[in-house]
């Protein structure tokens, strides 16, 4: 049994007595007792202690005395007279609970005293600390139910999906952090052990920053995640508790024994904890059993990335190769060990390297990896690709240099003339295409040995050869000319790299960026080359219908754009046609038409399911403005992500400290970023309402990058999201600023630290002008004085959404048109109005630009499942004359759109519509009337001639003949509006259809007609393609491409 430490009885106090305090019974029942040990004295009967009283002399006597009769010898215990003291303090003994233990041959006699109170004391001790006992077990067994069924649901959720609807990446990440932090239990060396609650609570914080700062919670796909999360976050912060409360308990245990040490001088304090064997008094015990519950039953849940790593080089073991003696490699350091011709196991040392091969690689661990580790294993395979491909190239290197040297006899070195033709000006190992050259040059030379050909070569090279040959050569010229080339022809990483290198735009169902990220092997990568052939194979043909002729182009058209973004590039092929292609300014023209149609498409639907609620990035809705004037240039919906993306990653760059800030501190430094980098306002007011302005897409690409407010606002916003802030536009009178609110749990300050009365307080931002925080008061004073109401402040300061956003860009576009429509020529060309120069001719841009705002009012007015309000309906009349003056083949828009819609049967002549359409369909498909100038001529010859260039003589405009009539066909309404009767001729001459530099048709009187020769009317050559096949310089007139309707012209 536990006891106190005997007293020396030959210390210095030459006292014969020693004493050892004993817990007597068991863990159940405590007896403690007060052990003496007495050395007698020889030759007299002398006092073992002359200081005793002669109550305590006379007690031990007699328990002596009652001791010493079981072993028939006595004890002299002290000297006659001692007995002055009183015995009342003495406790009554009963002789039979003493436990003697003499030694017949020793001097040294022992005496147990037992301690009644001590025994009470202890009993009463143990009672209290069992009943924690019982508590701490009782919260225990809850919290391991607890801690079982949130592993079970986290498993749900954190189970691989194939429809990518999984946070198992997330959690992983969480659960890494929470080992980090190493809350209740640290296995690092130089901490290892258990933690007390203090260091537990600054590790549990620390594991909760880290998850805030990375953005886990919101970044959840499931929103089950979140819950899960709090209640991971509320057990360990009741475990924390739980130590809490064992440590307070324990300290309360150790200072009754502390004061009861102090008291008796017994030693009790060391041996009472370990004889009772309590939980309460051993935090370590309860940290490691929170930590293997814990661990057992949810971190294992999500593997680890640590436990699936090679021992060499320290990545995820993909491929795995599992040896002889069961360690795993990844397949790489695999074979760089064999090539290394290393025998042993870095491990085990056994020899068993050499025995590996492709049997050895365990698939059933390969597809665990793939499966819990997808990200991993893809940058793994590509880390793999490369160290193959260097790994090649060397070899390369060598079999040439071993065919030169024995063939040849040419010097192969680094530096050597071989090798500098063949590998040019290359770091990376790779022949360029002037290295293949050479070595084909090689080959067909007469210095190759009698009999040497390409066959001869190793695959690596004709590996790289094909690399620079086109598909169309692959395919049906090197394929075919053995059973090896047609092995080599089918490698998935050539056509891979076919697929990459040949087309750029995608349709958005081939999820492109997903197939180039992972495992070549995944997909039929050739399939999906011929397929994309086959789509450009197709569009050319139905483009050189379009051109050939003036017949079906709204079906052929249609048919085009079905294909999507497949038929982009292609299309982006035709309208870059080189200068002195035979047909170059229809083909750009038509090219351009078809791909302005696809771009509608693809805007049009993004506004629609904008306006059916779903959540579209504010750049993408703003974005589909840039679509209906993009033509041939870069700036569509994914390049305006990247863009913004490229500056997001910048900005990290540059503020490598960025994610440590807060979030006030975090807004202020993305606005300084970009206002430093002029991506935010523009260099002058007097360019403030140019057309170019109001797109978001501009803004971006352009050198000066100027912006409305509106589109400032919108590229801060962007930006702040990518990096974690709670921002967007609200909706101030005449110039909108960036509101940014705190994250849920937060202020832009930091952490919620006491209960408010309201939610946290927004801040304001106007990164059109500055890049300083705007005062909310100053918002409020403007507000005041504009006469709104305060009932009336939050729907001008809070967040603005995305459609509310989008209206309000075409609110501002349609502004700028109507600006520069109400001046003249000479106006609208002077310093301070609006400029509508964007990208080709600045009529047609407007045009275009007229033609988003007014669609976008359309769709985005629109609320499911009510009436089409008259807003809305106001647009319908104009979009039809748009249509059909100059969108021909965007019928299929109104039918989809406008009169597939429900909401507009009751407001909306949907008869007219649809007859509408039909018209324009049917003179499409209907076939032109031929005419020919030797039968028209009642009143005279046909002057001039279809292509010919003139000036108004009246009204200044520069136009293009493309048409004529022998006189006036229009009615008599039209003559008598436009003055023909004043004419000198009257309607009885010649008129002809002309093309304006505006983008009108106009009809214009004979003796109006001032033809001249410009050397290159520029103002008319992007339009002049809808009826023209080039430029003629030589003759100074357009080369007419409607000889179907004036063959003689």
């Amino acid at each position: 049994m536990p006891s106190s430490d005997l007293k020396d009885q030959n210390s210095s106090d030459g006292s014969p007595v020693g004493f050892k305090y004993k817990f007597a019974g068991d863990t159940d029942v405590f007896r403690p007792t007060l052990t003496l040990y007495i050395q007698r004295t020889q030759g007299s009967d002398v006092a073992i202690d002359a200081t005793l009283s002669a109550s305590t002399r006379q007690y031990l006597q007699k328990l002596a005395d009652a001791q010493a009769q079981e072993h028939g010898e006595g004890l002299i215990t002290g000297q006659p007279g001692d007995t002055d003291e009183s015995t009342d303090t003495m406790p009554n003994i009963d002789t039979d609970s003493a436990s003697p233990s003499i030694d017949a041959n020793s001097d040294v006699q022992r005496i147990e005293v037992p301690l009644t109170f001590d025994t009470e004391f202890f009993g009463l001790l143990k009672n209290e600390v069992s009943s924690l006992d019982e508590i701490q077990r009782a919260e225990q067994r809850a919290m391991t139910d607890e801690i079982k069924a949130l592993g079970d649901e986290i498993g749900k959720l954190a189970f691989p999906a194939k429809n990518n609807k999984t946070d198992m990446g997330r959690w992983r990440t969480i659960f890494d952090l929470y080992l980090q932090a190493g809350v209740f239990f640290s296995t690092n060396e130089f901490d290892r052990g258990s933690r007390d609650s203090n260091v537990a609570l600054k590790q549990l914080q620390w594991f909760q920053e880290q998850v805030t700062k990375l953005n886990l919670p919101r970044s959840f796909k499931l929103a089950n995640s979140r819950d899960a999360l709090d209640r991971f976050t509320r057990i360990n912060i009741t475990l924390l508790r739980n130590l809490k409360f064992q440590e307070i308990n324990q300290l309360a245990v150790s200072k009754i024994l502390k004061k009861f040490d102090k008291r008796t001088s017994l030693g009790a304090k060391k041996a009472f904890p370990p004889l009772i064997q309590s939980d309460l008094l051993m935090t370590e015990t309860m940290a490691k059993a929170v930590c293997a519950g814990v661990s057992n039953e949810i971190i294992r849940i999500v593997p680890q990335l640590d436990d699936y790593l090679c021992p060499v080089c320290f990545t995820i073991s993909y491929k795995p190769v599992r040896l002889k003696c069961n360690h795993v490699f990844c397949i790489r350091c695999m074979i760089e060990m064999q090539n290394a011709n290393s025998k042993h196991c870095p491990l085990c040392r056994g020899d068993v390297v050499m025995d590996a091969d492709a049997s050895s690689v365990d698939k059933n661990l390969a597809v665990f990896l793939k499966k819990y580790f997808p990200k991993e294993t893809k940058a793994k395979q590509q880390d793999n690709d490369i160290a193959a491909s260097i790994e090649m190239h060397y070899a390369i290197m060598r079999s040439w240099r071993d065919v030169m040297l024995h063939d040849h006899g040419v010097e192969w070195g680094m530096g050597g003339t071989f090798y500098g033709h063949l590998f040019r000006g290359r770091s990376d190992g790779c022949m360029d295409k002037h290295g293949v050259v050479y070595m084909l040059y090689i080959l067909s030379s007469s210095t190759m040995a009698s009999g040497t050909t390409i066959s001869d070569l190793p695959d690596e090279v004709l590996d790289q050869v094909l690399y620079y040959l086109s598909p169309e050569q692959t395919i049906l010229n090197f394929r075919r000319a053995s059973k090896r080339f047609a092995r080599l022809s089918e490698e998935p990483l050539l056509w891979r790299y076919y697929c990459r290198t040949e087309y750029t735009y995608w349709d958005a169902k081939h999820r492109i960026k997903q197939k180039f990220g992972g495992d070549v092997g995944d997909v039929d990568w050739k399939k999906l080359y011929i397929y994309r052939k086959n789509i450009d194979i197709r569009t050319s043909k139905l483009l050189d219908s379009i051109l050939s002729e003036q017949i079906g182009r709204i079906d052929k058209t249609k048919d085009i754009s079905e294909f999507g973004y497949d038929a982009k590039d292609i299309l982006l092929r035709n309208c870059r046609a080189e200068i002195d292609t035979d047909d170059v300014l229809a083909r750009r023209f038509h090219s351009n038409s078809v791909l302005d149609h696809i771009h509608r498409a693809k805007a049009l639907d993004e506004w629609y399911r904008l306006s059916r609620g779903d959540d579209i990035p504010i750049e993408r809705a703003l974005g589909c403005f840039d679509m209906f004037v993009l033509h041939d240039r870069s700036g569509d919906l994914c390049e305006i992500s990247d863009m913004l993306d490229r500056l997001a990653k910048k900005l990290k760059a540059a503020h490598v400290d960025l994610e440590e800030l807060s979030q006030r501190r975090k807004a202020l430094v993305i606005a300084r970023f970009l206002k430093d980098n002029d991506l935010t306002g523009m260099a002058s007011e007097l360019r403030y309402r140019d057309l170019k302005n109001n797109f978001i897409g501009m803004a971006l690409q352009d050198e000066k990058h100027p912006s409305l407010p509106l589109i400032s606002a919108a590229i801060y916003c962007a930006v702040a999201r990518r990096l974690g802030l709670n921002a967007g536009c609200c909706d101030f009178p005449n110039h909108v600023h960036a509101v940014v609110s705190p994250n849920n749990g937060e202020t832009l300050d930091g952490p919620i630290r006491r209960a408010s009365s309201g939610p946290p307080e927004s801040m304001y931002l106007d990164p059109y002008r500055s890049d300083r925080e705007v005062p909310v008061e100053h918002l409020r004073t403007q507000l005041l004085a504009w006469g709104v109401q305060e009932d009336d402040f939050p729907r001008f300061l809070s967040h603005m959404s995305t459609q509310r956003i989008a209206l309000r860009t075409s609110k501002s576009i349609l502004t700028t048109i109507h600006e520069f429509r109400g001046l003249g020529r000479n106006e609208a060309n002077s310093i301070g109005h609006p400029s509508i120069k964007l990208y080709g001719n600045p009529f047609a841009d407007m045009d275009n630009a007229f033609y988003s705002a007014l669609w976008s009012n359309f769709i985005l007015s629109s609320t499911p499942g009510r009436a089409a309000s008259v807003d809305q309906v106001q647009f319908i009349p104009i979009i039809l004359e748009r249509f059909e003056n100059l969108y021909h083949m965007d019928g299929v828009f109104l039918e989809e759109y406008i009169c597939a819609s429900p909401s507009l049967l009751v407001r909306t002549d949907l008869a007219r519509l649809v007859e509408a359409i039909r018209v324009v369909r049917a003179s499409d498909i209907m076939p032109k009337q031929v005419r020919r100038r030797d039968r028209q001529a009642p009143y005279g010859r046909i002057q001039y001639e279809v292509g010919q260039v003139f000036r108004h003589k009246r009204y200044g405009y520069m136009a293009v003949i493309t048409g004529w009539d022998v006189e006036c066909t229009m009615n008599s309404r039209w003559m008598e509006q436009n003055n023909v009767n004043t004419l000198h001729k009257g309607q009885h001459q010649s008129f002809y259809h002309a093309l304006v530099e505006d983008t009108s048709i106009r009809y214009v009187a004979e003796e109006n007609v001032e033809v001249i020769e410009p050397d290159n009317p520029i103002s008319l050559m992007s339009l002049a393609g809808r009826f023209f096949k080039r430029w003629d310089g030589s003759r100074h007139r357009y080369v007419s491409n409607i000889r179907d309707e004036y063959p003689d012209d």
